[in-house]
């Protein structure tokens, strides 16, 4: 599996906008071959946000950045004076979520 970071930073009258086109963007990205799931939050008050994506593996990461859905966000980006930053990375530890360790409280 592999993860990607997206960080954005954006002014704070055009994090409206980043929203908007994120809520549109993001359930077709997920329709995209090899994306498992996509988190996304944003800091209004900041005007910054990050969108954390987890890949089948990453041939799938490399198909989606050649892809012409990516041209997407950077011409949004582009138009909308935003700032982004990608990183990718493979996941060395997966819990799923029946995996998960419970705290006691003892």
């Amino acid at each position: 599996m592999f993860i990607t970071i997206t960080n954005t930073k954006a002014a704070s009258a055009d994090i409206e906008a980043t929203e908007k086109f994120l809520s549109d963007f993001l359930p077709r990205l997920k329709k995209f071959p090899g994306v498992l799931s996509i988190y996304n939050y944003i800091i209004k008050e900041r005007g910054e946000g990050s969108t954390i994506i987890i890949w089948e593996n990453e041939d799938a990461v490399k198909s989606y950045w050649r892809s012409e859905l990516i041209k997407e966000p950077a011409a949004f980006a582009d138009m909308n004076n935003v700032e982004i930053t990608r990183e990718a990375y493979p996941l060395n530890i997966v819990l799923k979520e029946e995996e998960n360790l419970h705290y006691s409280g003892r």
